[in-house]
């Protein structure tokens, strides 16, 4: 038997959100493009939230979401895989991990609801391969 090959990809770049946005109408900078993930078998994603050195109003908060189509503009059932949220600490990172299951074929991640001051967001797939 052969070891799986593993990967790292990125869900979504660094990215500093301005304050504002909601769920539903996330500020251009939050709102991430789906990425492919057919050929891979799940995996671990991991969330990073991070507050400046001037904490926001209200938490940075994201969702990840999964769906499946045929390309990466045709995506349809949608559904959300999980939610999470930083903290009000300056200048704190908080960070975990979410499983990715293996029926996914396309996942992104929605960044939002901060307000006062920007927040940066990270998404990163460990993948099973």
């Amino acid at each position: 038997m052969t070891a799986p090959t593993r990967s790292t990809v990125t869900i979504l770049a660094s990215v500093s959100v301005a304050p504002g946005g909601s769920k539903a109408a996330p500020v251009a900078a939050g709102l991430g493009s789906w990425v492919d993930v057919r050929g891979l078998n799940g995996g671990q994603l991991a969330w990073s939230v991070k507050n400046g050195s001037s904490a926001p109003g209200t938490p940075g908060q994201f969702t990840f979401q999964i769906g499946d189509g045929n390309d990466t503009l045709n995506v349809t059932n949608i559904t959300d895989l999980w939610t999470g949220a930083g903290t009000l600490n300056a200048s704190e990172e908080s960070s975990s991990l979410v499983d990715l299951p293996n029926t996914a074929s396309f996942v992104r991640m929605l960044c939002y609801g901060n307000t006062t001051n920007a927040v940066t967001f990270r998404g990163t797939l460990f993948a099973k391969g």
